[in-house]
């Protein structure tokens, strides 16, 4: 049987910031679908920093999160086989809109090469269960933040 990105995963309580404890996600990704992410990751950059912008902290902050992110799943796009990856909340969140996105700004384009097919119909797939996830990661955080409270 073929790997199916993000349905193996598990969540790993791991030191945050100031000593606070965090989750993290620890999944499977098939590198097919690593480099449809990294692609559109790669367009999101391109669209939204590359042009003339104020150098706004926000925007700094967004672009670094971005090109991390982009760095973070290369390896495994690079593979033939699937890698794992470990990401933040954040992380989830900005590959699920960046699906989204690229599939919403792109998907309606008529005459696409194959490639470009291939990579929107990958990115449709994933959408979804990176939503799905999002919302898994939120009630774990809620959970993690519940019995830490308690704990003390």
């Amino acid at each position: 049987m073929s790997a199916v990105s993000f349905t193996e995963r598990s969540f790993q309580v791991v030191d945050g910031p100031m000593g606070a404890a965090d989750l993290v996600l620890g999944t499977l990704v098939t590198a097919t679908d690593a480099r449809a992410l990294g692609d559109a990751l790669a367009w999101r950059r391109n669209r939204d920093f590359l042009a003339p912008r104020t150098e706004e902290a926000g925007a700094v902050l967004e672009l670094r999160a971005l090109v991390e992110l982009i760095d973070h799943i290369d390896p495994v796009a690079r593979g033939e086989q699937p890698g794992p990856l470990t990401l933040t909340q954040p992380q989830v969140v900005l590959l699920a809109e960046t699906a989204a996105g690229y599939v919403h700004e792109r998907g309606d384009e008529d005459f696409s090469p194959a490639p470009e097919r291939d990579r929107l119909a990958r990115l449709g797939a994933l959408t979804q269960p990176l939503l799905d996830l999002c919302s898994v990661f939120h009630d774990a955080q809620a959970e993690l933040r519940a019995h830490h409270h308690h704990g003390r």
